[in-house]
């Protein structure tokens, strides 16, 4: 009997959320037109656009018996979930 072992790499969406607030003035032309309506994209632009800037990445953290098993992020405000299923889509020979 010939035994070969292999890694095999699989992918998942992972998920993540940062939450974020966007202030502006009544009067701040890049939210509101000039019929005093909120731009409702721009707001949103603005706030994805922070959440670029300011998100502090995911990170391998250790625990659940090693050094590569768990990943999360930092802070209050953001947030990290898993849910599907896993393709794995490739294999190497160890």
């Amino acid at each position: 009997m010939i035994t070969r072992e292999f890694t095999v790499h699989g992918t998942i969406t992972v998920s993540v959320t940062k939450k974020v607030k966007v202030s502006y003035e009544e009067t701040d032309e890049d939210f509101v037109d000039e019929d005093g309506t909120v731009d409702e994209d721009a707001v949103k632009s603005a706030a994805i656009d922070m959440a670029h800037d300011e998100f502090g990445g995911v990170h391998e953290f250790v625990g659940n018996g090693g050094l590569d098993k768990l990943i999360g992020v930092y802070g209050g405000d953001e947030s990290i979930s898993a849910d599907g299923e896993v393709e794995f889509n490739s294999a190497e020979e160890n």
